[in-house]
């Protein structure tokens, strides 16, 4: 009887809940430790910029390039730039791959297209040694509306260059 009772929806969706909220504790870290990555990882400092592209075609035959500007300074302030529209709120998160910098938006519109996305992300790639000497990341950028499982998200990629 136990057993039948957990798969009830109400049990389901409690479930789904607490799972949901979890993930949520998990994945919040303060703003200040923006600082102390960048002054374990000085190579990050800089103005890194690129234009890059949606990755869905229908989207990028509509909208075309996008401009990234990311400027990460020695206090650990991140200002970013997409296209015409600043990211507030900057987090950026050391990853297995590389870093994350993750904020909000606008809602982004181009062309006539609106987005409806009120979240970036921003995945630079770097290699896992010789970071030091890095100028380039191949990084990619999702536009969505959570950062938890946004299944209409928008992804392209983008080239971003250290100036």
């Amino acid at each position: 009887m136990k057993f039948r009772s957990f798969f009830k929806p109400s049990s389901i969706i409690k479930s789904g809940l607490i799972a949901i909220v979890v993930m949520g504790l998990l994945n919040t870290e303060s703003f200040g430790q923006n600082e102390t990555l960048v002054k374990d990882n000085p190579f990050l400092m800089g103005q890194w910029s690129g234009s890059g592209a949606f990755l869905d075609t229908n989207i990028r035959d509509k909208v075309g390039d996008v401009s990234i500007i990311v400027d990460i300074f020695q206090d650990g302030q991140v200002s970013v730039k997409f296209d015409d529209y600043d990211m507030k709120d900057i987090r950026l998160v050391e990853t297995k791959y590389g870093f994350e910098i993750r904020g909000g938006i606008e809602p982004f519109s181009k062309s006539g297209v609106e987005f409806k996305k009120d979240k970036l992300i921003i995945l630079l790639v770097f290699p896992k040694t010789d970071r030091e000497t890095v100028t380039r990341s191949d990084a990619n950028f999702h536009l969505k509306s959570n950062y938890f499982f946004d299944f209409t998200m928008r992804v392209g990629g983008v080239i971003l260059n250290k100036l």
